[in-house]
């Protein structure tokens, strides 16, 4: 934990939890995600998301959140860490997150809005249109769902 109210999430943590104790950031520095539970689900609550660019986390925090590099040597299986170089977007990022607080009010805004994509209702009525579309046309057409 960096404070109280910023911290550094372990994919086992939770969520609610955080956002409950007044949580206002969260960084996910992850190598693979094949889609950002924990970042949506921070977002949801209204904690802004610092992610990596990896997997299905930069489409998760679109602009409701900063996605940044984690180097092309970095994956799952290396060994190797970051360097403190490599580090320094990160801590800018986070730096610039708490020193503006009318910038952190902004992007929380933005942040719940963009999660809306991902609650249950929104998913459950892409669906619905993704089985019309599968029942009512030999070609289905998956741009019937709605962009994130």
């Amino acid at each position: 934990m960096v404070s109280p109210r910023f911290w550094l999430v372990d994919v086992r943590n939770q969520i609610h939890t955080r956002a409950r104790a007044g949580s206002q950031l969260s960084a996910l520095i992850r190598t693979l995600s094949t889609f950002g539970r924990v970042a949506a689900e921070a977002m949801m609550n209204g904690i802004l998301v610092v992610g990596s660019n990896r997997g299905a986390l930069p489409e998760v925090i679109g602009d409701g959140g900063i996605p940044l590099e984690i180097p092309e040597r970095i994956t799952p299986s290396s060994r190797e860490l970051i360097t403190a170089e490599e580090l320094v977007a990160w801590g800018d990022a986070i730096t610039r997150l708490w020193d503006d607080q009318s910038l952190r009010q902004k992007m929380t805004r933005i942040a719940k809005v963009r999660s809306e994509n991902w609650s249950v209702e929104q998913i459950l009525a892409d669906f619905e249109l993704l089985v019309e579309s599968l029942e009512c046309s030999p070609n289905p057409d998956p741009s019937v769902m709605k962009d994130p």
